[in-house]
């Protein structure tokens, strides 16, 4: 799962709200990714990584600024394969995932309580 941004000519905004959450990436490497539309941020799909892919996607739209949503995996063929990814496909998965921790958790006091 990842994000890219939609224009490649995407200024300061963009910028400021990518080094708020990359701070150890170059300037030069953030800009290289917009202009190059290349992803700015992807995660393997797990719970961290679906959270800070849902934040930096509001963040951005927030600023106004268009943004493309994508999946990866390998096909059968060995090779890698992109498609679009709704966000309320993103934001219906992240509450799943919430939702199956929550139920652990409680799972596990009870549990201990018992």
């Amino acid at each position: 799962m990842g994000i890219r941004l939609s224009d490649a000519g995407a200024g300061a905004a963009a910028l400021k709200i990518l080094r708020k959450h990359f701070p150890d990436l170059p300037l030069s490497e953030l800009k290289r990714r917009i202009a190059a539309h290349e992803p700015v941020f992807s995660c393997g799909g797990g719970i961290d990584g679906r959270k800070t892919l849902a934040k930096l996607e509001r963040e951005l739209a927030r600023a106004s600024l268009d943004t493309e949503l994508y999946e990866e995996w390998t096909g059968g063929d060995g090779g890698r394969k992109t498609a679009p990814l709704p966000r309320e496909h993103l934001y219906n998965s992240l509450g799943r995932y919430l939702e199956a921790a929550r139920q652990a958790d409680w799972e596990t006091d009870r549990e201990a309580e018992g």
